[in-house]
């Protein structure tokens, strides 16, 4: 019942009417906002979750960059991980939605990703 499994890549999701899956881009947030506050939470999901999990291109790229900073014992922040996403190749060919109004929300995300750590 506790056990964790791995979701499959070629796993098929039912599709809702408009034909998008099914997301929660609320829940994307508070796991990147709990991983960027306190990078342990990396270790405890990184066998279940991947990058191709997440419904938003964004918080895919910030989990992949937070991700290989956590690996390499480096320090993945919203501080840190601003100035690779500056530089990033792939965040500047966004065009339906700049990444900054994701940063600049970041205030909410780190009290939610606190809260969400508090109960790990």
């Amino acid at each position: 019942m506790n056990e964790i499994s791995a979701i499959p890549s070629g796993a098929t999701t039912p599709e809702n009417e408009e034909g998008t899956l099914p997301h929660h881009t609320e829940a994307e947030q508070q796991l990147l906002g709990a991983i960027l506050t306190n990078n342990d939470v990396y270790d405890r999901v990184a066998q279940i979750i991947k990058p191709e999990h997440f419904y938003e291109p964004v918080h895919a790229r910030i989990f992949e960059i937070a991700a290989q900073r956590i690996s390499k014992n480096a320090l993945a922040s919203p501080v840190t991980l601003k100035a690779f996403m500056e530089d990033d190749e792939a965040s500047r060919n966004w065009a339906v939605r700049p990444i900054w109004p994701v940063w600049r929300g970041c205030d909410q995300l780190l009290r939610r990703a606190r809260l969400c750590a508090d109960d790990l």
